[in-house]
């Protein structure tokens, strides 16, 4: 029974929006509305209800902040929890919110695919488990995607794929992105190390226009390389690009290889 006490599902967004502040008291209260669903109905009921209230944030702008307050709220309903009931509950609501928004990444308005992008992101973090069928999908869709030619989408497109299977393809692609932003992330991301560093492309971005791109390009060659079995002009150019460059920060990068290597070869105390 619903009484003037209780809130509803498009209360705690609404709370949600206004306000992070609250964002712990409004994830607790839609984990318990979610668990007082005991039937199938009601169970469904609370994912139209859900669906719904995210389903408000879609035509939003990227800047708009009540917008963004409800992806960020996200995180506290989702995380992980230990209790296995619960837990169960809340991966049925991710798998149903990833096949209800999963077709929205292919929407003609921009401002719709940004938000589908963020709501995918935000629930692939916080699910331990997909069938084949819509892991597939979603893999298809978010490749697909990297292409887009927003670059709000392209961001978290990527953001969403590093918990894909077979990201080889995103990093490629997006490591060539006309905005910095989205080679920033490519770089900065533990994708690298789930997928397994690529030389090649590492090798290309020390000359990156990004300073924080270059930066990171001479900080994971130093985990993949052996300059010794370098040939001469690939270590001339690694020495030339990273001691000269104009920032201080891809100097110390490349100092911090060449330390790491050295020890590594045990030539230093």
């Amino acid at each position: 029974m619903v009484t003037s006490d209780t809130p509803t599902i498009p209360d705690i967004f609404q709370d949600a929006a206004r306000t992070i502040s609250t964002h712990r008291r409004s994830a607790a209260k839609l984990r318990k509305t979610l668990m007082a669903a005991n039937t199938s109905e009601k169970r469904k009921q609370f994912n139209l209800d859900y669906i719904t209230a995210l389903t408000r944030i879609l035509p939003t702008k990227p800047n708009d902040k009540e917008a963004e307050r409800v992806v960020e709220f996200l995180a506290p309903f989702l995380s992980e929890e230990q209790d296995q009931q619960l837990q169960e509950r809340l991966d049925s609501v991710v798998h149903v919110t990833m096949r209800v928004f999963l077709p929205g990444l292919r929407a003609k308005d921009k401002n719709v695919r940004f938000r589908v992008a963020q709501i995918l992101a935000s629930n692939i973090r916080y699910t331990s488990t997909l069938d084949d069928e819509l892991s597939h999908a979603l893999e298809i869709a978010l490749i697909d995607r990297t292409k887009d030619k927003d670059a709000a989408v392209r961001y978290h497109i990527f953001v969403d794929e590093e918990k894909g299977k077979n990201i080889a393809a995103a990093i490629t692609r997006l490591l060539d992105d006309q905005v910095g932003k989205v080679r920033q992330t490519v770089m900065e991301s533990r994708a690298w190390e789930l997928q397994g560093a690529d030389k090649s492309l590492l090798f290309a971005k020390i000359r990156d226009t990004e300073v924080v791109v270059r930066k990171e390009a001479f900080s994971r060659l130093a985990q993949v390389i052996d300059l010794s079995t370098l040939k001469f002009a690939h270590r001339e150019r690694l020495m030339k690009y990273g001691l000269e460059d104009r920032d201080k920060s891809v100097n110390d990068a490349c100092l911090a290889m060449l330390r790491l290597q050295l020890n590594d070869k045990e030539l230093l105390p």
